[in-house]
């Protein structure tokens, strides 16, 4: 008879949603071979008794395969009224929830229809006006709201955060931004509403207790409330790797209901009234705090727990596991590729894999026992955290040690001081001082960690595939672990997965990454050197915060050893500015003009407290590697014209063997008829790529340099319906004339080339 049959099933549920998600033949195939693999072992292993009468219910497992398949489905078609709907309109739904954002209100509205009775597929969040305020009144009433219909943004280069595809997990398909709101009907239940006034007032009493920092910490840990934690304290706990007490875990609700079922158990409570009430206790915090995914998880596996208590049967960790992901997953099964349902389930998989290990460990060292679960939790998230942050803080382990003992008591003092606190605030100062002291510690040991030498390791974005084989070496290595046979048959198939797990850079790879109205363009050697043309926009704000550093860091670029600014006009700027102020390049490169040094004053006095080298290019300038050269066309050296015209553009040629590279910044005009003149001379090449000049306005990119460059493509950088209307007209039709193929980031998201110096590959981002 096969053990633990629930884990059988759900990971035949789990395949049928990953084979839907991805739809591509070659993970069909790896699904066929690790199903046949699979029970190859199982035969070997279990020969003698395998599918007898009890194995029946294998008969089930192709069924919730391809309920898997139709669920994920279901859930991820596209809202028609997502692109049917005019821009305005008056909807009506019932309020579901109220949540405080960093600048606003937002609303979840279920239910919703159209004025004139057209449906939505899912929930519908609200942007409230600024003027609404919170009142618990809203809480279910059905409501009627005019506004403007808007689509969530979705990402447009690696690394980049995808709104539509985190919203439409949690069963969201569009936004509205509200002008006006009025209830229609009101709410017929009132327990909704009271519980969302407790938490409100708890929220308000935290942050009379606290300053705003620490108030917006125990808001996030203890009710989900994360729309108060600053910023600055989210990237310090990111950096020393203790992130994960900024939500609610499986140790909050532990300490809650085992430890109110335990104390009523010493107070010799039946155990059935005693299992009860605490999951009573449980499902309303549960419900206060919003049911978020961990908080599900572990409130289902606390109900199988006390379960198995009240029947006197055995709490089997891995059985439960997968009953609750089943069941978490059943109406959302996109939630299984987000970072939350994955660490949640990951931590409690990396405990219950190794749990045997640990299991010989109690009762002999507490603290090596600890040292083994931070360790277990590690080697299970490890791939999850590389591919959802793509960093991983080296000090965490460590970090740890000192953070999860004190958590507790930090978590019970909190709660605490939150009841009294709504009785008398002076008794709850007295009480919250504790937790105030404890998160002040944790705050200054990140601070400490971030003074160490390599504090966080930026190793790039895990593929799936890569994942899929570290789990298997993982598991595998477990295995043979605990088994003294069949080590043979296991370890072979083991070390043909190895070379699965590394990759190796090969040839020249640039990416024009989409930074809306700007410019920016990434390039990586296979030696690892970098550089950055540019980085800016006008269109999108903190674009080095939340575009270009997030494609670093997926590209595993701690450092950028080379920024090349070609002007001073913020689309080409702000975002190198950013990159500086975290230390994230090595050699800055300005145009050589008259006035560089007073334009780039405060960038250049930037980059001298960061230790970052500053040179100046004009032409002639040139920077050789191995493999490629970069070259100066413009401007002259000690140019006349300022660093902020476009005619004083630093204008580049990167040559990599049979390809030729033009990066032809904002130049226009006069500073084309000059650059015409470098053209002439310029030795041609098989393929050339051209990064157009100005976004595509109608001024740049003549035919004369046209005719003289001859390009096989060409990129062009704008924004989607940009107020200049690049690209322009006239300027594509002599892109036409000469038959260069034409790709824009405003419609393909990043555009990266890969080249071996004589062919090319170009692969839009947004195909």
């Amino acid at each position: 008879m096969i053990q633990r049959p629930l884990v059988v099933v759900a990971a035949a549920y789990l395949c049928g949603i990953c084979g839907a998600k991805v739809d591509k033949v070659w993970f069909w195939i790896f699904l066929i071979f690790f199903w046949i693999v699979s029970a190859i072992i199982y035969i070997r292993l279990r020969e003698p008794i395998f599918f007898n009468r009890r194995d029946r219910f294998l008969l089930i497992i192709p069924i919730f395969f391809i309920i898997g398949i139709l669920q994920f489905q279901i859930q991820s078609i596209n809202c028609e009224l997502e692109t049917s709907l005019e821009s305005k309109g008056v909807i009506y739904g019932t309020v579901t929830e109220l949540i405080h954002g960093s600048k606003n209100v937002q609303m979840t509205l279920k239910d919703a229809i159209t004025s004139d009775g057209r449906r939505f597929c899912g929930n519908i969040l609200v942007i409230c006006p600024n003027e609404f305020s919170w009142d618990k009144k809203w809480i279910g009433s059905t409501v009627e709201l005019s506004g403007e219909y808007k689509n969530f943004s979705y990402a447009t280069n690696l690394g980049q955060f995808d709104e539509k595809d985190y919203r439409k997990s949690f069963g969201f398909c569009m936004k509205f931004v509200s002008k006006k709101i009025q209830i229609i009907s009101p709410a017929k239940s009132h327990f909704r509403q009271e519980l969302a006034a407790l938490r409100e007032r708890l929220a308000s009493i935290y942050q009379k207790l606290l300053p705003e920092q620490e108030a917006g910490i125990i808001l996030a840990m203890l009710l989900g409330e994360r729309g108060f934690l600053d910023d600055k304290i989210k990237q310090l706990y990111q950096t020393g790797g203790i992130s994960h007490i900024l939500a609610i875990s499986g140790l909050h609700l532990s300490l809650l209901g085992m430890g109110l079922f335990h104390l009523m158990r010493k107070l010799r409570c039946n155990i059935k009234f005693a299992s009860f009430v605490s999951l009573g206790v449980l499902f309303l915090y549960g419900y206060l705090t919003g049911f978020g995914v961990s908080t599900k998880r572990a409130f289902l596996m606390i109900v199988l727990s006390l379960l198995a208590n009240i029947l006197g049967c055995t709490n089997d960790l891995p059985s439960s596991l997968s009953l609750s992901a089943i069941i978490i997953l059943w109406k959302r099964p996109m939630l299984l590729f987000q970072a939350g349902f994955l660490l949640s389930f990951g931590a409690v998989v990396g405990i219950a894999l190794f749990s045997p290990l640990i299991t010989l460990l109690q009762n002999r060292n507490k603290f090596l026992n600890l040292i083994f679960i931070s360790g277990a939790i590690q080697l299970m998230t490890l791939p999850i955290i590389l591919h959802f942050f793509y960093e991983f803080p080296v000090y965490s382990i460590v970090l740890n040690l000192i953070v999860l003992p004190l958590l507790s008591f930090l978590a019970i003092t909190a709660a605490l001081a939150g009841i009294i606190g709504s009785i008398s605030i002076f008794f709850a100062t007295w009480i919250i001082g504790s937790s105030y002291t404890i998160l002040k510690g944790y705050e200054g040991l990140c601070y400490l960690v971030t003074k160490f030498p390599f504090p966080v390791l930026t190793l790039g974005k895990m593929e799936v595939m890569t994942m899929v084989s570290y789990y298997i070496l993982l598991f595998g290595i477990v295995f043979l672990c605990y088994r003294k046979k069949k080590r043979r048959f296991v370890s072979l198939l083991l070390f043909l997965l190895i070379p699965i797990c590394f990759t190796k850079r090969e040839g020249l790879t640039i990416t024009f990454l989409d930074v809306g109205q700007g410019d920016c363009a990434f390039i990586e050697d296979k030696n690892g050197t970098t550089l950055l043309i540019d980085g800016g926009s006008l269109s999108e704000k903190q674009v080095g915060t939340y575009r270009i550093l997030p494609f670093l860091k997926a590209k595993g670029v701690g450092k950028v050893d080379y920024a090349f600014l070609s002007h001073a006009d913020l689309d080409h700027t702000n975002g190198i500015l950013e990159l500086l102020k975290e230390g994230k390049i090595k050699c800055l490169i300005l145009p050589d003009t008259k006035d560089t040094k007073e334009v780039f004053a405060d960038m250049i006095s930037l980059a001298e407290k960061k230790e970052c080298t500053i040179l100046f290019f004009g032409e002639g300038s040139k920077l050789k590697k191995t493999s490629w050269t970069i070259q100066c066309l413009s401007p002259k050296k000690g140019e006349t014209k300022s660093a902020t015209e476009n005619e004083a553009s630093m204008v580049l040629r990167l040559d990599y063997e049979n390809i030729i590279f033009w990066f032809m910044a904002d130049i226009e005009k006069e500073g084309e008829k000059q650059l015409e003149k470098q053209l002439a001379i310029q030795q041609k090449s098989k393929i050339s790529i051209l990064k157009v000049a100005h976004h595509g306005s109608k001024y740049s990119t003549t035919k004369t340099i046209l005719d003289q460059i001859h390009p096989q493509f060409s990129i062009i950088s704008c924004a989607k319906k940009n107020s200049y209307h690049h690209p322009h007209p006239e300027l594509l039709k002599r892109l036409s004339e000469v038959n260069s193929q034409i790709y824009q980031t405003q419609d393909s998201g990043a555009i990266t080339i890969y080249t071996d110096g004589t062919n090319i590959k170009i692969v839009p981002y947004c195909p």
